[in-house]
């Protein structure tokens, strides 16, 4: 079954559909805005645009509060924010996982990678630490053979 693809742009823009959309139930029900101004205003606060059909001094407070926060909530600005405190969150999540040994002095990282030269590929079960240990060995046959050519 086909999916779409799920990246930023989609989701920035589904982000501010979303609140385009919602826009509707809040700012609807005081009966002050037909349907389509309802929408309109929703979705020209999203985009920032700036449109009115209406004269804002003609609408509730709630109403005039939610069109001057929802434009806050949509710009570049804190969208990019939000991105990089999910960003954040993702690697420290999983750099937890990764072994400690990237972390330390230069000496025990190579002691350490020459314990895990001697293991089969088989003991790693991530593919992450599989594909390092195979450049870690592949990176040292090179090193050699270089050496073997300039004897």
């Amino acid at each position: 079954m086909w999916r779409p693809p799920i990246n930023f742009v989609s989701l920035h823009y589904t982000y501010i559909i979303l609140l385009g959309l919602l826009s509707f139930p809040i700012l609807y029900p005081d009966g002050t805005l037909s349907a389509v101004d309802t929408y309109h205003f929703g979705v020209s606060a999203t985009t920032e645009s700036g449109l009115n059909t209406v004269d804002l001094k003609e609408l509730k407070t709630y109403q005039q509060l939610y069109l001057y926060f929802l434009p806050t909530v949509t710009n570049i600005g804190f969208i990019n924010i939000i991105v990089v405190i999910v960003r954040l969150w993702w690697f420290r999540k999983h750099l937890k996982k990764e072994p400690q040994i990237y972390f330390q002095p230069e000496e025990i990282q190579i002691l350490a990678r020459e314990q895990e030269m001697s293991k089969p590929l088989d003991a790693f079960p991530s593919l992450h630490h599989r594909r390092a240990l195979l450049h870690l060995r592949s990176q040292e046959f090179l090193v050699s053979l270089q050496h073997k050519m300039k004897v």
